[in-house]
């Protein structure tokens, strides 16, 4: 799964003049106290990735500024709508995930893409999530990642 995550980020660096960052100091946008992962931007697509990863770290994904129409691809499939899309995975990640822990973000335009470490209760699952933002809220994000060792039930 890593070589997923990697040429993902490899044709991302290739294809376009992206900013690159890693984590530095404390971000404001982090909510009560939860860990930053980077310096401050002036991109908004880099912006909401880091608040993608401060809220689920800070186990606040309902405050996540989602779209309506929020859509989210994974190994587990497609899922549509903001609440369809949290009433789904926030039950699965309470059992899954205990930290994600951001390895690199970079961004252009109105796009992102974060390559981080998913902590679990049985180890660490490589992830890379492509995050689409229109309108100042998180559109689409396309997470790529080997889910075997997840418990979907």
């Amino acid at each position: 799964m890593r070589l997923w995550a990697v040429t993902l980020l490899t044709i991302v660096l290739g294809a376009c003049d992206a900013q690159q960052s890693a984590p530095t100091q404390a971000s404001p946008s982090a909510p009560n106290g939860a860990a930053a992962i980077g310096k401050e931007t002036n991109n908004e697509a880099e912006r909401l990735a880091r608040v993608w990863i401060d809220y689920w770290n800070a186990g606040k994904p309902r405050a996540l500024p989602l779209a309506d129409s929020f859509v989210h691809v994974s190994p587990f499939g497609r899922l549509e709508g903001r609440e369809h899309y949290l009433d789904t995975v926030i039950p699965m990640s309470e059992r899954n995930v205990t930290e994600l822990v951001v390895n690199r973000l970079m961004s252009s335009g109105n796009q992102a893409a974060i390559w981080f470490d998913m902590q679990t209760p049985t180890g660490r699952i490589p992830v890379c999530d492509w995050i689409i933002v229109e309108n100042g809220k998180i559109a689409e994000i396309h997470s790529f990642y080997d889910a075997s060792t997840l418990r979907y039930e």
